[in-house]
């Protein structure tokens, strides 16, 4: 394994719970790029051989079948899944950079493997005609996974001593923190509940957001790259002792895993650019978004991630806010969901669109860094 000759031959750092993380991320991040490239164009013709394109009744409102597009209907002979080639570069990397020894990274392959199984059973039934999986079947198999991760890291966290783990810090005030192993039974039940709302609203959130030609993509580059850099200063003690962050032994290997999902992701987003030769489908959003919350939790930075993640909580909370509140009141408080469909409705070029939004995602990504050394 290639894991083993790096270290090998760049040794250990005292400092870090795993050895050559900063080379091996960036290997990681190359090969799966380098894969993308590869693997993106073969993916491509095979969907449209197989006619597995995206379909006019994936479009998450009704609302906006009242403007679609002459590019809007081209879109619809745009293949799709293409969350697959994501996942497959993602898992080769990470398999061949990462430790297997190490519990963290084995947890975040199997949150990024089974949320993308779970997206592509909806990819797939919407294939077929049967207009994807309903959701609360989605909800049940995330929730699933999602207990499958928690279950496992809070069993290590209380059968190691790792307090870390079962304590929520606050971003500003860091002297705040509440260690739920020690507050009892309820804090500790309180505190899982609020992380399985980070896991599966991350996915959830991801998969909303994916509506424009390297909107959810272009973004999940930028906040992948930001938790990636949490989990580093988290599991490096004296970058965790500087910057006033739990330190997290070990949690430094999941860097590896951020730096192959960034380079899956630069891949994907070389077809994906306006106009897009292939679509993420739920099989990719699901992953990203299940990658997203995973980071922030082994970070102990779940607090920080609404910040990092901005486009997509927003995304998230417009389409939630528009469904519920029509559910109550029989109204609906913006006139498309999510809200990129109301700027999309009022003429802007997509391009422009996404960019934008690219911009707030990198801003709010910084600001999201920064709160790491405040105070």
């Amino acid at each position: 394994m290639l894991y083993d000759l790096i270290v090998s031959l760049v040794g250990s750092d005292a400092e870090l719970a795993s050895p050559a993380i900063t080379l091996r991320t960036a290997l990681a991040a190359l090969m799966s790029f380098g894969l993308s490239l590869w693997a993106g164009p073969r993916f491509i013709r095979y969907m449209q051989r197989r006619g597995f394109l995206e379909r006019a009744a994936d479009s998450d409102s009704a609302d906006i079948s009242k403007f679609i597009t002459t590019h809007a209907q081209q879109k619809l002979k745009t293949p799709t899944m293409g969350g697959v080639p994501i996942v497959g570069t993602f898992l080769v990397s990470a398999a061949l950079f990462s430790s297997w020894s190490n519990l963290y990274a084995l947890l975040g392959i199997f949150v990024v493997l089974s949320f993308a199984v779970l997206g592509w059973l909806d990819d797939a039934t919407k294939m077929a005609g049967r207009g994807g999986l309903s959701r609360r079947a989605k909800m049940l198999g995330l929730t699933g996974a999602g207990a499958v991760v928690l279950a496992l890291t809070t069993w290590f966290a209380l059968s190691t001593g790792r307090d870390a783990l079962l304590t929520l810090h606050l971003p500003i005030v860091k002297a705040a923190s509440i260690n739920c192993a020690e507050a009892g039974i309820f804090a500790l039940g309180l505190l899982l509940f609020f992380e399985w709302f980070v896991l599966v609203g991350s996915a959830n959130a991801v998969n909303i957001t994916d509506g424009l030609d390297g909107l959810a993509s272009g973004c999940a580059l930028i906040s992948v790259f930001a938790v990636s850099v949490f989990c580093y200063a988290a599991g490096h003690y004296r970058f965790a002792e500087y910057l006033n962050v739990p330190f997290v032994k070990d949690a430094g290997e999941v860097t590896v895993l951020g730096g192959a999902l960034l380079g899956s992701i630069l891949g994907f987003l070389w077809f994906n650019a306006t106009p897009a030769q292939v679509f993420m489908g739920d099989t990719g959003s699901l992953a990203i978004g299940g990658f997203l919350g995973y980071a922030a939790i082994i970070a102990r930075q779940e607090l920080i991630l609404p910040v990092v993640a901005l486009v997509f909580v927003i995304e998230a909370a417009s389409s939630w806010i528009q469904i519920y509140s029509y559910k109550l009141t029989k109204k609906r408080p913006f006139p498309y969901a999510p809200i990129h469909h109301i700027w999309q409705k009022r003429g802007m070029p997509e391009s422009k669109l996404v960019v934008r939004f690219w911009i707030v995602a990198a801003v709010s990504a910084v600001a999201g860094l920064a709160l790491l050394k405040l105070p």
